[in-house]
């Protein structure tokens, strides 16, 4: 079942009262950090030439949208700004905050440089005359990671399509069960089954159909082995959470754990959700960011996209050693000019 990013642990504190907060801040202060339509198209076409890489790539077509899902603002020279409009970690997206069925949020849709816009607040970028985008590479990262999420919030019954979820789960499962393999001294056949569990659980966070068809799915992802185990392993997981939380939707990473513990080899019986984070931290170079990114799939494929464009941290090195990245950097770029992936960014 699909997961808002406001329900994951580390952004969960945005709650009522700090969208009263972020809401008050944003109307009261329009007119002063709001960067108008040319003064961001001189700071943009300012940018050098990049080397060329699949997010400078999603940067290029994004270039022809106008960058139309974004309200840019600097706050460098305000006080009293919303803690949620300084996260390195997180931006706010006016669209979603609409899952909170807020209505004192209605208003923003009747301010055109936020209604439907992702917030971008660009103190960490900007030279202290505005006149300069210094951190460039910050700069289209952001983008490409909001857009991400966004793409994500979007789905109704499954994201993009089967085929994309497929290649997704397998980017997914595949380097995170080496990694517990590879610390806990698991055979191949056991790290396998690890990899179905994993993927079992982002099938869940990439569709919202029943667990018997994800289960249907899982037994075509031939890259996890043999369809008759990928069903042995999902149907013990299945008894398993009926037994535990009486209910089979495989929708949280507290049930990841104990699915772990319960049915995976006993030298993981011991494993908790403190120590998962722990050893998954190291996903993207932005610590926060890659504990997000094990529950949420917008951030696992921003992950991808980081990964694809040279950044060498620990996703890098699983991805190399299971001999997906060269796959990897495939995917993500035939997913640059995929017009379907593109129109997913569109508020619905």
């Amino acid at each position: 079942m699909k997961i808002s990013i406001y329900n994951t642990p580390l952004i969960s504190q945005v709650n009522k009262n700090t969208l009263q907060n972020l809401l008050q801040y944003l109307i009261h202060n329009r007119f002063t950090i709001v960067l108008n339509k040319d003064k961001m198209t001189m700071l943009i076409n300012d940018i050098p030439t990049m080397s060329r890489n699949t997010i400078s790539e999603f940067f290029d077509k994004l270039h022809e949208t106008n960058y139309e899902y974004f309200s840019f603002i600097s706050t460098l020279f305000k006080s009293d700004i919303p803690e949620c409009l300084l996260y390195n970690h997180f931006n706010v997206d006016i669209y979603e905050l609409k899952s909170f069925k807020d209505s004192s949020l209605n208003i923003l849709d009747t301010v055109p440089e936020y209604k439907d816009k992702i917030i971008f607040n660009l103190n960490t970028v900007l030279n202290k005359e505005q006149t300069k985008i210094l951190d460039v590479i910050t700069f289209q990262k952001v983008m490409v990671r909001s857009l991400c999420s966004r793409s994500y919030y979007n789905f109704k019954n499954a994201w993009i399509n089967g085929s994309f979820i497929n290649m997704l789960c397998k980017f997914y499962s595949i380097p995170i069960a080496s990694n517990l393999s590879r610390l806990y001294n698991l055979s191949m056949s056991e790290m396998y089954n690890l990899a179905i569990i994993f993927a079992y659980f982002f099938v869940n966070k990439c569709t919202e159909i029943p667990p018997e068809d994800q289960r249907k799915l899982l037994s075509n992802y031939h890259y996890l082995g043999s369809s008759s185990n990928i069903n042995n392993v999902t149907s013990l997981i299945d008894e398993s959470l009926q037994k535990k939380y009486s209910s089979p939707y495989f929708d949280s990473l507290n049930k990841l754990v104990y699915i772990i513990n319960e049915i995976a080899p006993k030298r993981l019986s011991n494993l908790d959700l403190k120590h998962f984070y722990t050893i998954s931290r190291s996903f993207n170079y932005n610590s926060l960011v890659s504990l997000i990114s094990i529950e949420y799939p917008g951030y696992w494929l921003y992950n991808l996209y980081t990964v694809t464009s040279g950044e060498r941290n620990n996703l890098y090195f699983l991805m190399t050693n299971t001999n997906l990245l060269k796959e990897t950097i495939q995917f993500i770029s035939d997913l640059n000019y995929n017009p379907v992936f593109f129109s997913s960014f569109d508020p619905i």
